[in-house]
């Protein structure tokens, strides 16, 4: 699984095996974005990097702190 999907699932908070990988919204962002800002990113910025698969571990990491989601990218 790539790290954009990853991030992906994390951002819409779906964990399940039913999910079908879809390019990530700004609505979708703007419902975490208190949370995400931490990440000192411009939203869309943000949104470009995760659907361009360009999202590495060190971002991924950033994006589970911030949302409180406790495992390891």
């Amino acid at each position: 699984m790539s790290n954009s999907l990853r991030a992906r699932k994390a951002i819409r908070k779906i964990f399940d095996g039913k999910y079908i990988d879809a390019p990530i919204t700004k609505e979708e962002v703007d419902l975490q974005w208190d949370f995400l800002m931490m990440l000192k990113v411009p939203e869309h910025r943000l949104i470009e990097i995760i659907n361009n698969e360009q999202v590495d571990k060190k971002l991924l990491q950033k994006i589970y702190d911030a949302l409180n989601i406790y495992d390891v990218a």
